[in-house]
């Protein structure tokens, strides 16, 4: 759940990252890995998906593949409404 919040993201995805191996052998990859991906689907922004993309370059999970481009679609989809709407949104408030 915490790759979920804005407030924790960032640091539990750099905790993930750097202790993925040790989580990979105690989760298994059917236990918690694919929801760890799932969640990943939560970080909006582009360099996000690549970050994303470039980690699981390395370390693959053929069994939560699926699951890892659903993830990056949705922070895609999420970063393309950012970018849209985002210019609208500041210009009604600063009116």
């Amino acid at each position: 759940g915490l790759l979920q919040r804005p407030w924790s993201r960032e640091a539990a995805w750099a905790f993930t990252k750097a202790h993925w191996q040790t989580l990979t052998s105690k989760l298994g990859t059917f236990q918690g890995i694919s929801t760890i991906v799932m969640m990943l689907g939560a970080m909006c922004t582009q360099a996000a998906a690549a970050d994303v993309r470039q980690f699981f370059g390395k370390y693959p999970v053929p069994a939560a593949e699926r699951t890892l481009q659903q993830a990056i679609e949705r922070n895609e989809a999420c970063t393309a409404v950012d970018v849209r709407q985002s210019p609208a949104l500041a210009r009604w408030v600063a009116r």
